[in-house]
């Protein structure tokens, strides 16, 4: 996926302390906030420079204390949230496209110089059952070199999570299988997934205190938001978008 960087200034930014106060002087929960702002940001800045929806803020779960202490603010008369310095942070991303446009216009210029005559072009032409062949192949051939996006699951995975995610939020209620599976895909190992939604965890809880399909309704929407966006951003990568 695109990178994430975060640089050394976030560790001296005055809004950083002013958050971890506000999370109860946990530093790992507020740089854990930030980060996973970003990554929701970077779903909607690239390609088009969008900002969060309010629904998509308030479904990932995320603190809004970034917004008390203007790491994000909320726009467009409330129906959306810009989290402060996408505009610089993702500007990498934009010059990246712009050279690989510049390189592939200069590639076809100099393609059309090295064409071949017409005439040549003509005499070395397949008959029409050749081509048919042909394209067929190229069809299968392009079909089978596509990636696919995300990992494979290691058997018991899906299952232990579900099972992790019942025990800690004490429900009987199960997650969709294909909603943890495309949330899992995105992770190199089971406790990743979890420690990632760490935090999730602790304010559905708090959020639903007593109300377990609350919480896990909660839980979900975070999942299904953060899966969206690495796919989204994986295939930025892989197909060029």
């Amino acid at each position: 996926m695109p990178r994430i960087n975060i640089e050394d200034k976030w560790w001296g930014d005055p809004r950083r302390s002013r958050l971890v106060s506000l999370l109860g002087n946990v530093e790992a929960e507020a740089d854990g906030a930030f980060v996973i702002a970003i990554k929701l940001a970077q779903q909607y800045w690239i390609p088009n420079k969008e900002h969060i929806p309010m629904k998509s803020w308030k479904g990932a779960g995320i603190a809004d204390e970034l917004i008390t202490c203007g790491l994000a603010e909320i726009t467009n008369d409330g129906k959306t949230v810009y989290v402060s310095g996408s505009e610089e942070h993702f500007a990498w991303w934009f010059k990246k496209q712009e050279a690989g446009r510049r390189g592939g216009m200069a590639k076809a210029s100099n393609a059309r110089e090295c064409l071949p005559e017409p005439s040549k072009v003509y005499q070395a032409l397949p008959s029409s059952s050749s081509s048919i062949s042909n394209n067929n192949n190229r069809e299968q051939s392009a079909k089978a070199s596509q990636p696919s996006l995300g990992r494979k699951l290691n058997k018991g995975e899906l299952e232990q999570f579900v099972k992790n995610v019942q025990t800690n939020l004490d429900t009987t209620k199960p997650l969709p299988r294909s909603l943890v599976a495309n949330y899992l895909r995105w992770f190199d190992s089971l406790d990743a997934a979890e420690d990632f939604l760490s935090d999730v965890f602790g304010r559905a809880q708090a959020k639903y205190p007593e109300d377990s399909a609350q919480q896990l309704k909660y839980l979900s929407g975070a999942m299904h938001n953060h899966a969206q966006a690495e796919k989204k951003s994986a295939m930025e990568v892989t197909y060029g978008f």
